[in-house]
């Protein structure tokens, strides 16, 4: 547990760490200090880092998805046993990140990296790296790491364009990757 303390607000009354554990979904939380095992993270405050070279050039993102792992299973009939059948976990599978932002120059690094992939016809062979995604604090420090090993890009979108629109023009890459690392940099 840190030093720091959270000051809830729940229907004009203030309430301390203890009364928060409850996690009433009617509080309003406010931070003071470091963060305890009970702060509820935003997920509007983040950060990508590519290990591209040169790095961090063009890391900002409006969204990210698909941080995720599933374990697949496999069924198994058992001789004689009719009432169940058992399920065998046989494989970790991980979702595809998605990673979503304006559409971007194309001298960007991401933007090269892209386009060796799509445009480069296979002749050289696709340089996979690894990304980080951070969500990080209000005093702009990770709280939470996912650090998705060997990556490479699997799809480039843009979505579509319209004249009754107001939105920026928004470019959508999917990534697929071996393996992910959560970490706490918190945590030593």
């Amino acid at each position: 547990m840190s030093t720091g303390a959270v000051v809830v607000l729940c229907s004009g009354r203030i309430r301390t760490d203890s009364a928060y554990r409850s996690r009433s979904s009617c509080c309003r939380i406010q931070w003071c200090g470091q963060m305890t095992e009970y702060y509820p993270l935003p997920a509007f405050h983040f950060l990508v880092n590519f290990a591209l070279r040169p790095s961090p050039v063009d890391t900002a993102f409006q969204e990210v998805s698909g941080i995720g792992s599933e374990v697949q299973t496999e069924d198994v009939v058992e001789g004689g046993e009719n009432r169940y059948v058992h399920r065998l976990p046989a494989s970790v599978r991980h979702s595809q990140l998605e990673l979503k932002r304006g559409v971007a120059g194309i001298d960007s690094p991401l933007v090269q990296w892209c386009r060796s992939v799509f445009e480069g016809d296979f002749v050289q062979p696709i340089r996979a790296i690894d990304v980080r995604v951070a969500l990080l604090n209000a005093a702009q420090e990770p709280v939470r790491v996912w650090t998705f090993h060997n990556a490479y890009p699997v799809k480039w979108d843009i979505e579509s364009f319209g004249s009754a629109k107001n939105e920026l023009a928004i470019e959508k890459i999917v990534l697929n990757y071996n393996d992910v690392e959560r970490s706490d940099p918190a945590v030593r």
